[in-house]
């Protein structure tokens, strides 16, 4: 065969190989995601565990790109991703980061925020917030320290529930004759009681007690009438009450009116309590201070004992002057009426005894 012929028929071979590579990698690999447009968004989680390079991203479940950073900054770490050009992420949807149970893959689920409100699509280099990661272990670990204080709780209340049944079976064992005593008096409660209802029957029950709730029964109407006619007569009252209510509110419209002169005058009248209150503090101040002729009158005893001294001398004097002013009560009447007795003359020519 020439040498040429072979060449070319191995050259095709190669081509086709590569041609058919080239297919596979673009149908299976990273090829189609070359030739899909892409954009960026950035993601704040306050701690990013097991996120690396190309940590899978999911929406609702389904993979719509890769993690291509993560930076930590001063107190948070930024996580940024790149997505499908389709991909549509709100501002406020939330990422958390999610990982196995048994430590397996982790990646970045972007789901919409719970909280009602509008949507506003992400533009290309977007933030969005990210939640904590809680990693399973730890969460079965408090779960399980949980269970461990919930049992001890149960077996504390076991124990005192215990201990409670005992202390019952004490008192009942204690008490037995007591509650026996008790059975009886209830039986014996029961039996009056049914005595009391029998006698009830035998009381309402007779031809008499009938006829007397029936007499009752017939004058019933009249009640409801005396009733109605007192609810009547009561309208009345309410009538004359709503007029004497339509006075009061004039008058308080008139009061109302001059309110402003009344709470002025109330406010002159404050002002002088006031000052009297003031002035009345100092006067007592100065009493308890022993300023002033009251307050030396207040805390000098000796002036106190001298002052009650005169005050008793004067009441002795007045008693003692009593019977000289009534003497001389009586010898100004005797004169008013014999002037004569003053003089010769009046000795020769003696008065009627009339006072003029």
């Amino acid at each position: 065969m020439d040498e040429r012929v072979i060449h070319f028929r191995v050259g095709l071979t190669v081509l086709a190989a590569i041609l058919i590579t080239v297919i596979l990698v673009f149908l299976f690999g990273e090829g189609p995601q070359v030739l899909r447009g892409r954009k960026t968004i950035h993601m704040l989680f306050p701690e990013a565990s097991n996120v690396m390079v190309n940590t899978p991203v999911r929406r609702l479940g389904v993979d719509v790109g890769r993690v291509t950073e993560v930076k930590p900054l001063q107190d948070r770490v930024r996580v940024t991703a790149q997505l499908d050009e389709n991909t549509v992420v709100y501002k406020t949807d939330v990422a958390r980061i999610t990982s196995s149970l048994l430590g397996g893959d982790t990646a970045i689920k972007i789901d919409p925020s719970p909280e009602p409100g509008p949507k506003e699509p992400l533009p290309d280099g977007g933030e969005i917030e990210g939640r904590a990661y809680v990693d399973p272990l730890q969460v079965i670990g408090n779960l399980q320290q949980r269970l461990s204080e919930a049992i001890g709780s149960i077996t504390t209340t076991s124990s005192d529930l215990s201990a409670t049944i005992r202390q019952v079976s004490q008192l009942l064992a204690t008490n037995q004759e007591k509650i026996n005593r008790i059975v009886d008096q209830t039986e014996d409660a029961s039996r009056e009681a049914r005595d009391a209802i029998h006698s009830l029957n035998e009381v309402f029950g007779s031809p008499e007690t009938k006829a007397k709730l029936k007499e009752a029964a017939e004058r019933l109407p009249d009640l409801i009438r005396a009733t109605q006619q007192t609810v009547g007569d009561a309208g009345k009252v309410m009538v004359g009450i709503d007029s004497n209510l339509r006075n009061l509110d004039h008058f308080t419209s008139a009061l109302g009116d001059q309110g402003q002169a009344l709470i002025q005058r109330l406010s002159q009248s404050s002002e002088k309590l006031d000052r009297l209150a003031d002035q009345l503090l100092v006067l007592t101040e100065n009493i308890n201070q022993g300023r002033g002729t009251l307050g030396r009158l207040a805390t000098d005893r000796e002036l106190y004992d001298n002052l009650n001294r005169t005050v008793m001398n004067i009441e002795s004097l007045s008693r003692e002057l009593r019977p000289i002013l009534r003497d001389a009560r009586v010898f100004t009447d005797a004169i008013a009426r014999h002037p004569e007795k003053l003089g010769v003359r009046g000795a020769l020519q003696p008065s009627l005894g009339t006072k003029w």
